[in-house]
């Protein structure tokens, strides 16, 4: 199979894979925020928040390692993935314990009884994400494999969590059900390794671990400084607000989460493609990142104002009338999303231009600044605060990304840019006053939208054939 095809086979194998898993996600949110309530939604938020921390430094970028490694040398996967998993295995143990601990000693009065054993059983997935091998397939370029994996973990835990919650009504069936998953996954995931890989495990090489925990130190730093960014909010509003406010909060969060599989997908697809042209062509770099910059404005921009707009609707039809206090802090965060869609195309500059020092210091300018501005807004504004802490924070970090790569490349606001401002305010405004279900004023503004674009001559035909061809050439 030439590159060129596997690629594209991986990709689709992924986003598929990736939209799949993130509905079954936003599926059982939905189901579970609407069966047992803000205050139980809240209480999970808050667990998955505080746990995501000790997921972080379980995975010590560990499989990100392992897969640049692996795909060096697939005659060493037993190897390597032999010591990389005893690793894992000991650091997610350790920090199983340490989470423990940690949970006993913070008083009562900040963190109820009930909502530590929550807290906990979610953290005893720490093991099956330990055990997990699927970045293997990975880099084997399996990625079907990998895939395979993970809808097996979706599989177990949708018809588990639909059916324990409504028989039980308690929200610890959760955690409960999602270890299964995780341990569902991993024993697929080592019996396909063994029949189509022929992975046998070896014994482990103490030399060569510390050699993988001192080269993994980069890629957790990158992942710690983005993880503080995307969970330090929730748990600032939990200790400040109480779960119910988290509950609201997260509520707006999760449609966000959704909306940004786009420009994943679109990263996924971009940086391969960018990677390949600065080592044959860089010529041919600013012009792509222009034609990139420019769709992602015309998708990222009518995201934001819509759901800006339509957020009342948008949450009712999704999490039903209980959620009217999410609406203003969704209405603010939603802004993310534009910033995200732009940023998307510059960071992977910088990746690809071999800058991970700078991509790091940028995200550690990121954390510390939204940590700080949610301490600050979030007395004065509430989840409000929160909100407008993270746009702010994406507004920065656009602008850093910017500074970093002008000397590389000369980003150029077209006037189509502005064109495509006004056309999107003029749909979106106009469907505001439009009384019918928000699923058909969706449809409408897309088809009246994308319409537009083209009798204006934002968008024809050359410019959509000329930016796909960047992918395509060389």
């Amino acid at each position: 199979m030439s590159i060129t095809k596997r690629i594209a086979k991986n990709f689709f194998s992924l986003g598929i894979t990736e939209l799949v898993t993130r509905l079954v996600s936003t599926v059982i949110t939905i189901y579970i925020a609407r069966e047992l309530g803000v205050d139980s939604f809240g209480q999970i938020t808050f667990a998955v928040a505080f746990t995501a921390y000790f997921n972080l430094f379980a995975d010590f970028g560990l499989t990100t390692l392992g897969i640049r490694e692996i795909a060096r040398k697939r005659i060493n996967t037993n190897y390597i993935a032999s010591n990389i998993l005893i690793l894992q295995l000991i650091i997610g143990t350790t920090l199983l314990v340490c989470m423990g601990l940690l949970l006993v000693f913070i008083p009562v009065d900040v963190i109820s009884n009930d909502l530590k054993l929550l807290t906990f059983l979610f953290g005893i997935s720490l093991i099956p994400g330990a055990l997990s091998m699927a970045y293997v397939f990975d880099a084997h370029e399996r990625m079907e494999l990998t895939s395979l994996s993970r809808i097996v973990t979706q599989a177990v835990a949708l018809p588990l969590t639909l059916l324990f919650v409504i028989w039980t009504k308690n929200v610890i069936v959760v955690p409960v059900v999602q270890f299964i998953a995780g341990l569902a996954s991993v024993i697929f995931t080592f019996i396909v390794l063994r029949k189509l890989l022929n992975f046998v495990y070896e014994k482990w090489d103490f030399k060569y671990q510390k050699e993988l925990f001192r080269s993994a130190v980069p890629f957790v730093l990158a992942t710690l400084f983005t993880n503080i960014y995307n969970t330090f909010d929730i748990l600032f509003i939990q200790f400040y607000l109480g779960v119910e406010q988290v509950g609201y909060y997260a509520a707006g969060f999760k449609i966000i989460t959704l909306l940004l599989i786009l420009p994943r997908f679109f990263q996924t697809a971009f940086y391969p493609a960018i990677s390949h042209i600065l080592h044959k062509n860089p010529l041919k770099v600013q012009a792509l990142i222009n034609r990139s910059f420019m769709i992602l404005f015309i998708i990222g921009f009518p995201i934001a104002l819509g759901g800006s707009v339509l957020g009342q609707q948008l949450l009712d039809l999704v999490f039903g009338n209980d959620y009217t206090q999410s609406v203003l802090s969704f209405r603010i965060a939603i802004w993310i999303i534009f910033f995200i869609f732009i940023n998307v195309g510059l960071s992977t500059y910088l990746l690809a231009n071999n800058q991970e020092k700078e991509y790091t210091k940028i995200s550690f300018i990121g954390a510390i600044l939204n940590v700080f501005s949610v301490i600050i807004l979030v007395p004065l504004l509430g989840i409000v605060g929160a909100a407008i802490a993270r746009v702010v924070t994406e507004i920065v970090i656009l602008f850093l990304y910017y500074i970093h790569t002008k000397s590389f490349i000369s980003l150029i606001l077209e006037r189509k840019l502005l064109t495509s401002v006004f056309l999107s305010a003029f749909v979106v405004l106009g469907l505001s006053e439009i009384s019918v279900h928000i699923i058909y004023l969706v449809v409408i503004g897309l088809i009246a939208y994308g319409s537009l674009l083209f009798v204006f001559k934002v968008l024809n035909k050359d410019i959509i054939i000329g930016f796909l061809g960047n992918f395509k050439k060389e």
